[in-house]
């Protein structure tokens, strides 16, 4: 059977209406993105139980939990769900320890399984040092590892993060990053992750969900609906392209990384993954620059032969422009219409990209 999670739901909210009818891979991580009053949380809630549309179907990797039909409806604490909502919600009066116990009574299994679940999350999460404090003397990101502690406590079957990093400075955000490509790569359930900023998700999503106003606008793999030029993603401030390669060797002399991906490479700022390691890199649109001839000499690092793919109008004189470096491996540029015209940019056209090493986002 394969893997994959079903649902459809129609949930009026004056004056909001959720209605997504939508199937998702059954494993790693999805991420659903949309600005404020998207329908994110609700969706999220709805999933785990929270809500209970009167038009409702949802089923989890074969096993049906909803199905307004049909008449069933499982209650959220008989769901193997794990729900983590926005700031965690950790039980106040509880210690750390206390809140991670919690869900046990609810657990499914023998005791001494789920006992043994709960060593596990304790280690994988780096807890122990926490059991004894209470939410109020952790800081956000532990009160964070503790929730998602809690959740995984549960032996969840799908494990539901609204919005985690809305509360965390950016250098605690990439402090959990490993956590959460831990989540993607050993954990057997999948993960669905609300975002309302993409650099939240790119180094940790495998399929991407839009949501506006209550609607899935688009869907798709992440590496392929980022690197896509006709769609309204395109047009935020921070769209680009999400490249996957192996650091290659690190220069410590001049701080720097050089990564192979299909088609090319990269120099970029100094990573910390070891040499061998895959990791993703962000290239954001704005920082992309196209030639006719290679420039030189040139201060940038990072100039690649490429072919123009698409050519998408952004508005009053700006385009973006879909480029295949090496033929498989799409980067988006955004320029100006003049430069459009004054390069005779146009599909199958052969340039070159110019990318500042300082300008890239990895690891």
């Amino acid at each position: 059977m394969r893997s994959s999670i079903r649902f459809h739901y129609q949930l009026a909210q004056p004056p909001f209406l959720l209605r997504v009818d939508r199937e998702i891979p059954g494993n790693g991580i999805t991420a659903i993105y949309g600005g404020r009053g998207a329908g994110k949380s609700l969706l999220l809630r709805t999933m785990a139980g929270l809500e209970q549309p009167p038009d409702a179907f949802l089923e989890v990797n074969g096993e049906v939990w909803h199905d307004s039909e049909e008449g069933i409806f499982l209650p959220p604490q008989l769901r193997a769900v794990g729900y983590v909502p926005s700031g965690g919600a950790l039980f106040p009066h509880l210690h750390v320890g206390e809140n991670l116990r919690y869900p046990l009574r609810w657990g499914r299994g023998e005791e001494a399984e789920m006992r043994s679940r709960y060593d596990e999350v304790i280690d994988h999460l780096e807890l122990t040092q926490l059991l004894h404090l209470m939410p109020s003397a952790l800081t956000p990101a532990q009160q964070l590892r503790v929730a998602i502690g809690r959740a995984l406590c549960r032996q969840p079957q799908l494990l539901l993060l609204d919005d985690p990093f809305a509360h965390l400075q950016p250098d605690a955000i990439a402090a959990l990053t490993p956590l959460f490509q831990l989540l993607r790569d050993q954990q057997e359930f999948p993960v669905l992750l609300a975002a309302s900023r993409l650099e939240q998700l790119y180094p940790l999503a495998d399929y991407l969900l839009l949501l506006e106003k209550g609607m899935v606008v688009e869907g798709g793999e992440c590496f392929s609906l980022l690197s896509r030029a006709d769609i309204p993603l395109a047009a935020e401030a921070d769209a680009g392209a999400l490249i996957e390669g192996e650091v290659f060797e690190h220069d410590d002399e001049f701080f720097l990384t050089r990564i192979f991906f299909d088609g090319g490479e990269l120099t970029l700022r100094r990573l910390r993954q070891e040499v061998g390691a895959m990791v993703r890199v962000r290239v954001h649109a704005r920082d992309v620059s196209i030639a006719n001839k290679y420039p030189s000499p040139s201060s940038i690092l990072n100039i690649l032969p490429a072919v123009v793919d698409t050519i998408v109008a952004q508005g009053v004189g700006v385009v973006m422009v879909r480029l295949l470096v090496g033929g498989v491996t799409p980067v988006l540029a955004r320029i100006s219409e003049k430069s459009t015209l004054r390069l005779g940019l146009r599909e199958g056209k052969r340039v070159y990209l110019q990318i500042k090493a300082v300008s890239i986002c990895g690891g």
